[in-house]
């Protein structure tokens, strides 16, 4: 655990001064963060294309390739703008189904697991306290 890290993150609340070391454990753990992944699986991509079966017929058989080629080639799809595979999806994906996938990028984490910090015990936090 880095407890130079986990002080930064239980500071950044100031409430966490008046709160228990077991409050602020489960204040580090609870799921209260949304942030968006950086990649959405490839799986859950294609899912989303034949959810969508209106929308993946009416792909000509070149496009649905280039959707099969990037969820074989791919680990996940990278969320970020400017990314060749999303461009590519974007560009040849329906409306519903960008829409299906597009939903699927936002997640809720814990604040420590937003900070990088993984799962808060109270030994941790009387450690970062104690700093």
């Amino acid at each position: 655990m880095d407890y130079a890290a986990l002080k930064v993150l239980i500071d950044s609340d100031p409430a966490n001064a008046g709160r228990t070391d077991a409050e602020v454990v489960t204040w580090c753990n609870d799921p209260t963060v949304t942030r968006d992944r950086d990649r959405v699986t490839t799986e859950e991509v294609f899912t989303e294309c034949l959810r969508q079966n209106a929308e993946w017929d009416a792909l000509t058989a070149e496009q649905r390739q280039v959707v099969r080629d990037i969820c074989t080639v791919y680990e996940g799809v990278p969320t970020q703008s400017g990314d060749p595979a999303r461009a590519t999806l974007i560009a040849v994906l329906g409306t519903n189904t960008k829409a299906a996938i597009a939903a699927l990028i936002p997640e809720t984490v814990s604040p420590a697991t937003n900070a990088g910090l993984g799962t808060v015990i109270i030994g941790d936090v009387q450690n970062a306290r104690a700093l």
